[in-house]
């Protein structure tokens, strides 16, 4: 797997000290809340509400709005599959804090892979954004420090350190959480159902699963829906359009002049990628991220200039 190089700061501007935010104090492991409470802010972010004002919305429907299984089979198997995820989890304050600092560092290294990383610090409190939370942490243990500055070398270094500590469960994708959903979608839709094919590229971890599920979640809304939902706790969910204000603010990271500089910059990489650049960098990507069907959606526009601010 071909690793890329952080983009190198700018000579001219010094790096700005990313302050360490305090160790959380030890919690109980993974309180659940719901998804939809704490997450329908996601939305109106991601269309451009401010994030102090999207932050305050309520959604009284949300509750109302949920998605019925098609079957009791089902509905066991996503409780299964719930239980078992939130029983291999590391503390979930640790992981937020550790999303946070992530973030931090990869603004300042101007590194394209912050956009992913700002979307998994927002998941849902479910199976599958729990899956993408880890899969970000997974990204960062796996980081190269080549060419880094000496001071974003510490603070990867200590990253590394403190997800090493966690010991995360390694991935299973036999039991990713993408599979009940497509479960239930089949049984529901056997018309137009996820072919078997499909499912064992998910199963056996084949790279070739992220560019069909993205194609798939491109083209068929009924699918795309309940994944969105899974993943973000949003009904009615299309889909993040990735601008540097909204990344910033999906990120936790405060969104100065000076730091929307460094989003704008990171974005502009990833416009003016060559083709070569494109392949390397799914090559590290591709085995995170639901097979690298998020890095196809978010990254495909960008890099073909298809996005200004819009939708897919």
């Amino acid at each position: 797997m071909t690793e890329i190089a952080p983009i190198p700061p700018p000579k001219e501007h010094p790096h700005p000290q990313v302050a360490a935010k305090e160790k959380p104090q030890a919690a109980p492991p993974f309180e659940s809340k719901p998804a939809h409470a704490a997450h329908t802010a996601l939305e109106q972010i991601a269309r451009g509400v401010p994030v102090a004002e999207a932050t305050e919305i309520i959604s009284e429907n949300a509750a109302a709005a949920k998605s019925v299984s098609s079957t009791e089979t089902s509905a066991s198997t996503n409780t299964e599959v719930t239980t078992r995820t939130k029983e291999s989890l590391p503390n979930k304050e640790a992981i937020d804090h550790l999303l946070t600092e992530t973030n931090a560092l990869l603004l300042e290294l101007r590194d394209m892979r912050l956009v992913l990383s700002a979307l998994a610090t927002q998941a849902a409190d479910t199976p599958l954004g729990n899956e993408m939370r880890l899969d970000a942490l997974r990204m960062v243990s796996k980081m190269s420090n080549a060419d880094m500055p000496p001071d974003a070398v510490i603070k990867l270094d200590a990253l590394q350190k403190q997800i090493t500590d966690l010991k995360l469960p390694e991935p299973d994708p036999e039991q990713s959480a993408l599979l009940p959903i497509i479960a239930t979608y089949n049984e529901a839709h056997p018309d137009k159902a996820v072919p078997a094919e499909v499912i064992h590229q998910i199963k056996s971890g084949s790279r070739d699963a992220g560019s069909t599920i993205a194609q798939l979640l491109q083209t068929n809304a009924d699918l795309a829906q309940p994944v969105w939902k899974e993943l973000t706790g949003v009904d009615g969910f299309t889909g993040l359009h990735p601008t540097p204000e909204n990344i910033l603010q999906l990120a936790g990271i405060e969104t100065t002049t000076e730091n929307l500089s460094k989003a704008h910059e990171i974005f502009g990489r990833i416009q003016h990628m060559s083709p070569e650049e494109q392949v390397a960098f799914m090559d590290v990507l591709m085995p995170l991220f639901m097979k690298g069907a998020l890095v196809l959606m978010f990254f495909m526009p960008l890099m073909t200039g298809q996005n200004e601010g819009g939708g897919h």
